[in-house]
């Protein structure tokens, strides 16, 4: 990576902590509301989002180094393709106001877009709603920064 490209990612993804910071209450109000949500669905969901601003703040430190790497797990603002046994898939995942699933951005917030998070490159994982048996790879992850 160059000097020019690391600094647009780590502050690509300084604005995502940013985001976390300001506005994870908020996200759970508004998408996990405790009125209507399950408690444990709400904790759980707070914890993963925890973990992931977590792995962020490693990463954003990470890229700091002399010899800066951006790892290869899926990141809010990737382009993720997925390859499935009869078909291959790719969604960029992104913050929920910017989903629109027809067109392929997948909401963060959303079953798909939970499980591929911090999934790595080449990683089987087992979506929702697909049928038994089928898992799918992560074949190719590009982190394009802003969403």
């Amino acid at each position: 990576m160059d000097g020019q490209t690391v600094e647009q990612i780590r502050t690509s993804l300084i604005r995502q902590l940013l985001f976390f910071d300001e506005q994870q209450l908020n996200v759970l109000d508004t998408y996990f509301p405790a009125y209507c949500t399950e408690p444990e669905e709400r904790s759980s969901t707070a914890a993963w989002m925890e973990h992931y601003v977590a792995e962020l703040e490693h990463i954003v430190s990470g890229l700091a180094g002399e010899s800066p790497c951006l790892p290869d797990k899926v990141l809010i603002g990737s382009t993720v393709t997925l390859q499935q046994p009869a078909e291959t898939k790719t969604y960029k995942i992104c913050f929920p106001q910017d989903a629109d699933p027809d067109s392929g951005r997948l909401s963060f917030l959303s079953p798909i877009g939970m499980r591929l998070l911090l999934a790595s490159l080449h990683e089987t994982v087992r979506l929702p709603a697909q049928c038994e048996g089928t898992d799918t790879v992560i074949a190719d992850i590009r982190f394009e920064g802003d969403v």
